[in-house]
């Protein structure tokens, strides 16, 4: 049986001979991506008007089937107003490539049907006019993205920024490929077997069992107290969120990969006026009755190789998890109360820097630099302690 096929490709693709594809024989181990939203060609008029979510969608008995009925209204209207991308092997799409490339790059292969199938003169003329064409469409369009890339590198913009475009500029980019695992004696290769290989490792680092047995008991008895919500009187972070919060929530979110439900932050900024604050009204409804919809505690988790590691080790893998962008907006809205009142009362301690605003880990740097000189200066000596707590993320 041969394990390689051969073909001869129909389309030049700007040369003058035809391409000869290989492949291989057997194509049943192909892997299939999920497809993605192409939100460049997204008709959001329409996905606003389909994407109408209803009172009586958020005010069923069940909240999960409330935030159920939200996600199949927004999914519906997702899938019939934007575009999805192929499932099959990711490609690194040109930052220049636009609408007028794509409807040049058809009709010059539109052309070459023509001529193909009759070759007159007059056909090859129309073809090499459209070849022309796209080509100088596709010139202008890679000079123009070039010119737009470097306006955008100022000095305003973070240092990760910068890297990142850096790296884009100089066509930088990490190509993804399935990792071998080793565990103990067994070598794990197939994508399913290193999927279950690496939940298996993050669930016993997560587990209750990797704890020490003092840590255990002291855990054992915190989760025993009682907990009391109930306050005598109505404090303002226990009241309903309000309208502007919920947008100022959306307008501070990333466009980060979606969770388990499909749905991203681009959608939910495209939900009409009345859909929105509808969806308000859940997000109280939740923050009221203090039920949190099943279906939020899911994720999809990612495995992230730790800087420096030996890629077959299970165990040197960060695990990132995506969430609901449904929960992580209502997450950001709570937590901006809480960090405003802690803030306020001065629970914070001052020398926490991170996770501040208007704060960085620096400031503890310079500090402790600041301190190192003085006591290089007064010929004093300095003590510093520094804690490096092992997969604190994971037991957190």
């Amino acid at each position: 049986m041969p394990l390689l096929n051969f073909s001869v490709g129909c389309d030049l693709h700007n040369s003058d001979h035809f391409p000869l594809i290989v492949s291989y024989a057997d194509s049943g181990g192909a892997i299939q991506y999920p497809p993605r939203y192409l939100f460049q060609r997204a008709d959001w008029e329409k996905f606003m008007q389909l994407a109408d979510v209803t009172e009586s969608m958020v005010c069923t008995a069940d909240i999960t089937e409330a935030v159920q009925n939200v996600v199949d209204c927004i999914i519906n209207a997702a899938n019939n107003s934007i575009p999805k991308c192929s499932p099959r092997l990711k490609k690194f799409r040109r930052p220049w490539w636009n609408e007028a490339c794509r409807d040049s790059r058809r009709e010059e292969k539109k052309q070459w049907n023509i001529f193909r199938r009759y070759p007159t003169t007059e056909n090859h003329v129309a073809f090499k006019r459209a070849k022309a064409l796209a080509r100088r469409i596709r010139r202008r369009s890679q000079r123009e993205s070039w010119i737009n890339f470097i306006s955008s590198i100022t000095s305003s913009i973070s240092s990760k920024q910068l890297w990142k475009k850096v790296k884009a500029a100089n066509g930088i980019y990490r190509e993804f490929s399935f990792p071998v695992l080793n565990t103990g004696n067994v070598t794990h290769s197939a994508p399913f077997d290193i999927a279950n290989t690496l939940g298996h490792a993050f669930a016993q680092v997560s587990a209750h069992d990797s704890y020490s047995s003092d840590f255990r008991t002291i855990k054992n008895r915190a989760e025993r107290t009682p907990l009391r919500f109930t306050a005598r009187s109505a404090l303002p972070y226990n009241s309903e969120f309000r309208m502007f919060e919920f947008q100022k929530a959306l307008s501070l979110a990333h466009d980060t990969s979606p969770g388990p439900d499909g749905i991203t932050y681009n959608m939910l900024r495209h939900l009409n006026t009345t859909s929105l604050f509808h969806l308000l009204i859940l997000f109280n409804r939740i923050w009221t009755e203090q039920k949190y919809p099943s279906q939020w505690h899911e994720a999809i988790v990612i495995p992230i190789l730790k800087p420096g590691k030996d890629s077959s080790n299970p165990l040197h893998y960060r695990p990132i998890a995506l969430t609901s962008c449904l929960c992580k907006t209502l997450e950001r809205m709570v937590n901006a109360r809480l960090v405003f009142e802690l803030e306020k009362q001065g629970c914070i301690p001052p020398l926490q820097s991170g996770f501040r605003r208007g704060r960085s880990t620096f400031d503890n740097l310079v500090l402790l630099e600041t301190q190192i000189r003085n006591a290089f200066v007064r010929r004093n000596h300095l003590v510093s302690i520094f804690f490096d707590i092992e997969k604190a993320y994971d037991r957190t």
